[in-house]
């Protein structure tokens, strides 16, 4: 039986730092109050290519073109009650970004690119298996 599951994916952008590997991350506003720390990531469109709809998702919503490295791997999540496959993707950041700069989210609100060290990323709980997937595609081909 092959279930039918939502085609998602996620950016992860890394850079050199001065003194460790660096990953983005936008600070998206919550409606409460405070920001919640994300991914580049989103739901791949009919006839789209995961790896198109990643380059896609990282432009829409950090306003810039990763060069894909490699795919990190592939996750069956469920939120919701909504089943989801979910490509998980490394990207090399251009050169000569700054540390930070403001993006809109493809939902119309004004966000905060910036950098955080890759090993000690903290963001969203829900996000937080997909660094570590990066992180152990990372170890395995160092």
């Amino acid at each position: 039986m092959n279930e039918e599951r939502v085609k998602k994916v996620t950016a992860i952008v890394l850079r050199k730092g001065m003194s460790c590997t660096e990953l983005l991350v936008f600070d998206h506003p919550m409606d409460e109050g405070g920001v919640m720390v994300q991914l580049p990531a989103g739901t791949v469109e009919p006839d789209e290519q995961p790896e198109a709809a990643v380059v896609r998702e990282l432009q829409e919503e950090a306003c810039i073109h990763g060069q894909l490295i490699a795919l990190a791997g592939v996750r069956d999540e469920e939120l919701d009650g909504e089943k989801r496959r979910r490509w998980v993707y490394l990207l090399r950041a251009p050169e000569g970004l700054p540390d930070e700069w403001p993006s809109n989210c493809d939902c119309g609100a004004p966000t905060r690119c910036h950098w955080v060290p890759f090993e000690r990323a903290e963001i969203m709980e829900a996000q937080q298996p997909w660094v570590e997937l990066a992180r152990e595609w990372v170890k395995a081909s160092s």
